[in-house]
């Protein structure tokens, strides 16, 4: 028999203790792991490498909190202490070691009510750093629970008002202060996140790429902008704010790229004053739904040359501080120049150029003293210029400029209440300026011309206009042309207040005119800015007082754009030679009128032509057409006719070409025709001045050097003081209207009084000798006619001498004069001496006045 082996039961205990063994070590390893899981795994966006309950390494508490512009910072907190205790930190094992905030995007807030718009409003991020302080072999496990339990308490936080004192740093984005802020749910890390970096150095952030500009990425220091900063959209880079409207304080945001704004909404809205700018390559797309972009009082909108809306049609609409809506500007071109200024009164102006509104007193240099903030410079103003407005109450100096203005300004308008001081008090003998420049002076303004000389200098194709009500700070100031050869012609201001004009034409030619007076230096229509000295059409700054156009030789001025009316306040049109003044819609209106009276100069080899289909040319009374010798129409049976508020009156119709030609309606309705050059005196007056005479001109010895007539109207008392006792002026016939008073030579001269050139004198009103001794002059071929109804008056003894003009010989024997003389009294002055004759004394060899009443 063989021996008994092994039992198999015996065989499988070591077995049964080796698994047994095994679970346990199994079971105790599992206890230690399901211990340690709260140590060893991380919380949200925690790193599973680091245990930060064993560590001393900081860590992070993120959050968020609604805020305003003013407290969406970044910055750094300074009240560590107020934020532990904030958090319910106690004890010494766990401490704040700092806090950094930087500007979040901006949230939506629904408002209550039935399809009520989305409200953007802003937030701001927060991050606390804190560390535990005691070494891991110092925290018992009381102190590790309690590590534990601050992760658990912070991490069930929904809601926590806190006090931050916060720092924004010294870049100007924000002001240091305590801002209560409501934090969210905090995250608890253990790797400092990005979007952190701490208050930038600067307060301009430039865009680094396309995106969103909610998105921190695409800016330069890592932050949304916010505060009082300065944006830049660089060229190629694309920006799009799809919101309802920015709420950031901002300085300037500036445009060289693509900015997207607004998206499904019906407006977009600016907050804050804005300074808008887009640059030369710049574009701006509108995304609103129905074009509109609201703006507050303060805000400015510049586009550059080249730069511009992605479409037309978008709204600049103002608004007030309670939301109403004020007046609105609509952008009519998808590029520029272009500005639309919305002054702090509410004031809304848009121009085409760009323009630099001068809200307070203070240097040209001076950025502070402009709406948006900022002045303009070499690089702000490239061809073709600025533009500086002058508010109402402000004072504009030059102090800075040393007497030269460099910075490539085209105009300055001068408003209400302003003033324009050119010059540094004393210092600079003359201010002088580099560009052609316009100087607009509005009713109220001053302009002031500081230099020791009162010279202001300017280039070829500058003007200065001072409009009525306008005034000068100071009388003599000297307005010179200059070329790159040395100085042109000057021009001294005579007057202390407006109307006032000085034009230099790109030719150098330099004019001056006691009335606002618009240069026309290039062909087109009347209501083009591009055809004018200085880029202005006239329109509502002719209201006050009627302005002239003088339209330079080589240019034509077409009036299509009037559609067969002038309503503008024009009172002067000046042809001069070369020229053309094409009045009417090339014979789509039946006839062309004249709303205010007007006086139309064709100097020698001006045209003037009326393309009314009927040519016929309806002027108001107190108007006057001029022809000079060499001046022509554009066709004859030209119909000039007057009209009134009752209906039509005299008419008369061209037979010739070309001049010299007049015709005149006076106020009550006469018509006077010559064939000549003449000069209708309305108002009282001294003979050189120009308010006298019907058109505002007065006679000139070259502008009579071919002859001219000389009408007095009903109730005028016409005087020749300034004369001095000599009449160079060519006059060959003189009427003195029934009613009229005309007064021959000086008060106090016993020089009385001598013509140069032959006269008929037709007197039906009265003759007054005024001068205090002499007789009066005349040459052959002159007459003295007292006509039925007119009368001769002197204080003193007087008489009528024939003389030789060139050798001043006398001539004959003297005709003695009496006082009280009455007519009809003819005298004829020929070569033999003085005649009295019978009949009406008129000659037919000197053209006399036809005159219908009507």
């Amino acid at each position: 028999m063989r021996p008994a082996g092994p039992s198999r039961s015996a065989a499988a205990w070591p077995l049964a203790a080796i698994c047994c063994l095994g679970l346990l070590l199994f079971t105790i390893a599992a206890a230690i792991v399901i211990a340690l899981i709260p140590v060893y795994l991380p919380t949200k966006n925690a790193s599973a490498s680091q245990n930060v309950f064993t560590s001393n390494a900081p860590f992070y508490l993120q959050t968020t909190s609604d805020a305003d512009d003013d407290s969406n910072l970044a910055g750094t907190g300074t009240n560590t202490d107020d934020i532990a205790n904030s958090l319910g930190i106690s004890g010494d094992d766990i401490k704040v070691t700092g806090i950094s905030t930087a500007p979040g995007a901006s949230v939506d807030r629904r408002k209550r009510g039935f399809n009520s718009r989305t409200k953007r409003s802003f937030s701001v991020l927060i991050l606390i750093t804190c560390q535990f302080t005691k070494a891991f072999k110092d925290c018992n496990a009381h102190c590790m629970n309690a590590r534990k339990q601050f992760q658990a308490n912070v991490l069930k936080i929904s809601s926590l008002p806190i006090k931050l004192a916060v720092n924004p740093g010294s870049a100007g984005l924000g002001t240091a202060g305590t801002y209560g802020y409501t934090c969210k749910k905090f995250s608890f890390l253990t790797t400092k996140p990005s979007g952190f970096p701490g208050p930038p150095p600067t307060n301009t952030f430039t865009c680094i790429k396309s995106g969103l500009f909610t998105d921190a990425s695409i800016w330069d220091h890592g932050i949304v902008p916010y505060g009082a900063c300065n944006v830049v959209i660089p060229a190629s880079f694309h920006v799009v704010l799809a919101t309802p409207g920015l709420g950031i304080r901002m300085i300037s945001l500036v445009v060289y790229g693509t900015l997207s704004l607004g998206s499904g909404s019906s407006t977009f809205k600016f907050n804050f004053g804005i300074n808008l700018v887009c640059r030369d390559g710049g574009k701006i797309e509108d995304l609103t739904t129905n074009k509109q972009f609201l703006l507050p009082f303060g805000s400015v909108v510049t586009i550059y040359p080249n730069g511009g809306f992605v479409a037309a049609g978008t709204t600049l609409q103002s608004y007030t501080s309670t939301g109403s809506l004020a007046k609105s500007v609509t952008i009519s071109s998808t590029t520029g120049p272009f500005t639309c200024g919305i002054l702090p009164d509410g004031t809304t102006l848009s121009y085409n150029q760009v323009m630099f509104f001068l809200i307070k007193s203070g240097d040209i240099g001076s950025g502070s003293c402009y709406l948006g903030g900022s002045a303009p410079t070499g690089p702000a103003c490239p061809s073709p210029g600025c533009g500086i407005y002058v508010a109402p109450s402000c004072t504009l100096t030059t102090a800075s400029l040393s007497g030269q203005l460099t910075i490539n300004i085209g105009t300055i308008i001068v408003n209400k209440g302003s003033t324009c001081d050119l010059g540094t008090g004393g210092s600079s003998s003359q201010f002088k300026c580099i560009n052609p420049i316009s100087i607009s002076v509005q009713s109220g303004g001053t302009l002031q011309v500081s230099a020791t000389s009162k010279t202001l200098l300017l280039p070829l194709s500058s003007v200065v206009t001072m409009y009525s009500g306008a005034s000068f700070a100071t009388t003599g100031i000297i307005f010179q042309s200059y070329t790159s050869t040395g100085l042109g012609q000057s021009v001294t201001a005579s007057t202390t207040t407006g109307p006032f004009t000085c034009g230099i034409l790109p030719d150098g030619t330099t004019l001056s005119y006691n009335q606002v007076m618009y240069f026309a230096i290039n062909s087109g229509d009347i209501g083009s800015g591009s055809c004018y000295l200085g880029g202005s059409a006239p329109g509502q700054d002719c209201a006050l007082s009627p302005c002239g156009i003088y339209i330079a030789p080589k240019c034509t001025l077409t009036t299509a754009s009037l559609s067969g009316q002038l309503s503008i306040n024009i009172g002067t049109i000046i042809v001069n030679s070369g020229s053309t003044c094409d009045l009417g819609t090339g014979g789509s209106s039946s006839q062309f009128k004249c709303i205010n009276p007007i006086s139309i100069i064709v100097q020698s080899g001006g045209t003037l032509q009326v393309s009314a289909s009927s040519k016929t040319l309806l002027l108001p009374l107190s108007s006057i057409i001029t022809m000079y010798t060499g001046g022509s129409w554009g066709a004859t049976g030209i119909i000039i006719q007057s009209y009134t508020s009752s209906g039509l009156g005299s008419s008369f119709t061209i037979t010739k070409a070309a001049g010299p030609f007049t015709c005149a309606f006076l106020s009550d309705g006469t018509m006077l025709q010559y064939d000549e050059v003449a000069f209708i005196a309305i108002n009282s007056g001294d003979i050189g001045s120009g308010s006298c005479y019907l058109g505002g001109f007065a006679p000139t010895v070259a502008g009579c050097s071919a002859g001219c007539a000389l009408y007095i109207a009903k109730g005028v008392i016409f005087s020749t003081a300034s004369l001095n006792g000599v009449m160079s002026i060519n006059f060959d016939t003189i009427t003195v209207a029934a009613g009229a008073t005309f007064q021959l030579g000086t008060p106090g001269s016993t020089a009385g009084f001598k013509f140069l050139f032959p006269v008929i004198l037709d007197i039906s009103g009265i003759f007054q000798f005024v001068a205090s001794g002499g007789g009066i002059l005349l040459v052959a071929g002159s007459e003295f006619n007292i006509l039925a109804g007119g009368s001769f008056i002197s204080a003193v003894a007087t008489f009528l001498q024939l003389y030789d003009p060139l050798s001043g010989v006398l001539i004959g024997v003297a005709f003695p004069l009496t006082s009280g003389q009455t007519g009809p009294f003819i005298i004829v002055i020929s070569t033999t001496g003085i005649t009295v004759t019978s009949g009406t004394g008129v000659s037919s060899t000197v053209p006399v006045p036809t005159v219908a009443m009507g």
